[in-house]
């Protein structure tokens, strides 16, 4: 006679729990990376408006504008507290003496780093009518504006050439 067993379909309860743990182990990565991703573009995002800005100070002095009022222009930020770390300023000087300024701000969550930023480097001027940039610094090393968001970090940086780029690294390199 032919032994007649009953196969039983379906799962087990631990190979339920074994997918159910791998797809709860894939959402957390895919989550932890997500989370990255959107600091490193909000970071990306923040250093090209800062170099946006410094190109703006710059070509604001070659140009000449407002030269019977302005004699400077200058980028700053001044970030003594948290709540000003995101805040940032192109001001217009005559005579060494403050005449205009105007304040913006980072987006996203974007902060300039206290840490890997040197405080001489919080300041920059250029004079017109040629965006010499002003500054007693070291003219053979270039200068970094860092900004972080999380683990994600970059830099503005320049140098007394009047060259501005971003670079995805905190320090930048020497010429």
């Amino acid at each position: 006679m032919k032994n007649f067993q009953k196969k039983k379909k379906g799962v087990t309860l631990i190979e339920l729990i074994v997918v159910i743990a791998v797809i709860g182990i894939m959402t957390s990565v895919g989550l932890v990376s997500l989370s990255r991703s959107r600091d490193r573009k909000a970071v990306e995002a923040a250093t090209r408006e800062v170099a946006a800005a410094l190109r703006d100070a710059q070509n604001m002095a070659l140009t000449g504008k407002d030269a019977d009022v302005c004699d400077q222009y200058e980028f700053s930020y001044e970030p003594d507290n948290l709540a000003n770390r995101a805040k940032y300023y192109i001001g217009c000087r005559k005579n060494n003496n403050l005449v205009k300024k105007v304040e913006y701000k980072l987006k996203n969550g974007a902060l300039f780093d206290l840490i890997t930023t040197n405080p001489k480097d919080r300041y920059v001027y250029f004079n017109v009518p040629f965006a010499v940039i002003s500054t007693n610094k070291n003219p053979l090393n270039n200068y970094a504006t860092a900004i972080r968001k999380g683990s994600s970090s970059a830099a503005v940086c320049f140098n007394l050439a009047g060259k501005i780029w971003e670079h995805r690294n905190t320090t930048c390199p020497v010429n």
